[in-house]
């Protein structure tokens, strides 16, 4: 498994995060630090971009679904681009179609 890695963006109100790779519940552990950072500098909108990703295993996704739970109780709108094939399964059978608009990979 290649390891995971992402970047962000941040312009007015949005802060975007956005993924590249591979997945597992050990590394998404920063990207969910980056997410919950994002909570503090108040930007009204978040989106996840997971064009990119490769893999990702269910610990990995349930971690990003309770994050984006979080930013939504906190009044954030958030919106996930970007899955398909096995990803988009995942995220569907995990209820995050429940917690934000997932937005597919159009290819």
């Amino acid at each position: 498994m290649v390891k995971g890695c992402f970047k962000t963006k941040q312009s007015d109100n949005n802060f975007t995060v956005k993924l590249k790779g591979d997945f597992d519940g050990y590394n998404i552990n920063r990207i969910i630090g980056e997410i919950i950072m994002s909570e503090s500098i108040h930007n009204k909108f978040f989106e996840l971009d997971m064009s990119e990703v490769n893999t990702i295993n269910m610990q990995a996704m349930a971690g990003l679904i309770i994050t984006l739970k979080k930013l939504k109780e906190s009044g954030r709108e958030t919106k996930v681009t970007g899955l398909d094939g096995a990803n988009l399964k995942l995220a569907s059978e995990l209820g995050m179609h429940f917690i934000t608009q997932i937005n597919k990979n159009e290819k």
